[in-house]
């Protein structure tokens, strides 16, 4: 749940910085793709969430999983749209 505020923390924060500095078209550029990165990333994380809570209330009789269930959802999300 941290990564997910992590990453609309980074949305709002792209979106303030972009949304006045129209004049430069790399910084727009760079601010497009920056803005376009935060909402994958917050999507990709709402997916993760899902998939814990499924595993949590659904499969509850295998266990909801230890921290290597975390990194490789770190590895997913983060790194997948690199």
């Amino acid at each position: 749940m941290i990564h997910l505020c992590f990453a609309i923390l980074l949305l709002n924060i792209f979106f303030l910085l972009g949304i006045e500095r129209k004049e430069h078209e790399t910084f727009c550029f760079a601010s497009t793709i920056l803005l376009h990165y935060a909402v994958l990333l917050a999507w990709a994380w709402m997916f993760a969430e899902a998939t814990f809570l499924f595993r949590a209330f659904v499969l509850s009789n295998r266990g909801v999983g230890g921290s290597r269930h975390i990194w490789v959802a770190c590895f997913l999300c983060y790194g997948k749209y690199c």
